[in-house]
């Protein structure tokens, strides 16, 4: 986030580029794209009027560790006891999984190069689940129950 240049932020294409910097490198080390929700391309424009003359999106002239505890301490004043910044991680990947995005998907967004990475970070909620099972259609009494897809004769 604290790496994350103006330059990175393309909104002609609604896309961020998360780059290999000088002093920092995504964890796989390699370069991806990824889409801008519409809603944080509004809040990235209006936030660019005001911090615009800095070349990053998130001034920071600290250690990035500091700013990581800075925003865990913002959270138990928020009342949130647990959190870290690296929880947003698992926040992103699991409302993704949650609105039923395809696990090889997330693990792009991700930067994963292995989807079982990706699983570790999929938390589903037992609601999720839940819903899964409604989406099955409703049996009627005294209906037939097709098996494997093919009615029963």
């Amino acid at each position: 986030m604290i790496h994350l240049e103006w330059q990175d932020v393309d909104f002609e294409r609604q896309e961020l580029r998360v780059t290999p910097k000088e002093d920092w490198t995504p964890k796989d080390r390699e370069s991806r794209e990824i889409d801008l929700h519409p809603t944080l391309a509004a809040h990235l424009k209006a936030w660019k009027t005001v911090s615009a003359q800095h070349k990053n999106v998130v001034p920071w002239d600290r250690r990035t560790h500091q700013f990581s505890m800075m925003f865990s301490a913002f959270l138990r004043r928020s009342g949130i006891e647990r959190g870290s910044l690296h929880s947003l991680r698992h926040t992103f990947a699991s409302h993704l999984a949650m609105a039923d995005v395809n696990l090889l998907k997330i693990a792009r967004l991700m930067g994963h190069s292995n989807v079982q990475t990706t699983q570790i970070y999929a938390h589903l909620q037992p609601s999720s689940l839940r819903e899964a099972v409604f989406r099955l259609p409703a049996i009627q009494p005294g209906a037939a129950v097709p098996l494997n897809g093919a009615a029963q004769a």
